[in-house]
């Protein structure tokens, strides 16, 4: 009984030996083929710290539209992982020149003017609501601060604006290469740029924005 019960377990190895090697050989094409394949289509991992310039434009949507539509160049580094990112933005608010009259209360005088400036700087989070390949759609919001000048008659005296904003906002990131993407990123500011005085041009309204990135690693 002991020699046909050793008997018994040769014949089984013998006839399990050919299918266990050739599902090894197998697995190791298989394993094979996906590595080469991530490796044409360049598989990357996104998490990182970035970099890099940014542009875009302000679109006020209340009494605040006189303000026409500025220009923001900026900055943003951002720290991502591979779903999420958190942004420090740096905003410029450029205008030279607006189509309607803005009048300015300064002491005892209502000035008339044309021109504005300003900054914003503002922490951005945001989170993968769909990805496909190097392509994103992110949903997020934002936190931050700025600060709006319309008249400035010296280095000392400055008669604006300056507070808190909150702006939820959709996103569009596609990577060009392995290390850098564009992203296009539209946010709706909830911000209060309104002078305190009731003889100014009334600035009360929010700003949608449309702004382009372009950040490496």
């Amino acid at each position: 009984m002991k020699n046909a019960g050793t008997i018994i377990i040769v014949l089984f190895l013998a006839v399990c030996r050919p299918s266990f090697l050739k599902a090894q050989e197998q697995d190791n094409k298989t394993s094979a083929a996906i590595q080469e394949k991530n490796t044409k289509e360049g598989v990357f991992k996104k998490d990182g710290f970035y970099f890099g310039p940014s542009a875009g434009l302000w679109f006020p949507d209340g009494k605040n539209r006189v303000m026409g539509h500025p220009v923001l160049p900026g900055l943003i580094m951002e720290l991502k992982s591979e779903k999420s990112s958190i942004s420090l933005t740096f905003d410029f608010i450029i205008n030279e020149g607006t189509k309607d009259t803005l009048y300015i209360k300064y002491n005892d005088e209502l000035l008339k003017k044309n021109k504005f400036a300003g900054g914003q700087i503002g922490l951005d989070f945001d989170h993968e609501i769909f990805s496909k390949e190097k392509f994103s759609i992110e949903a997020g919001a934002g936190l931050g601060y700025g600060m709006m000048t319309y008249h400035n008659p010296n280095k000392d005296v400055h008669v604006g604006r300056s507070g808190l904003y909150f702006s939820p906002g959709l996103s569009f990131r596609y990577f060009v290469s392995n290390n850098s993407f564009i992203k296009l990123r539209t946010q709706y500011y909830v911000a209060n740029y309104r002078l305190k005085d009731d003889v100014s041009t009334d600035f009360r309204g929010n700003y949608p924005t449309v702004k382009l990135i372009y950040a490496w690693r």
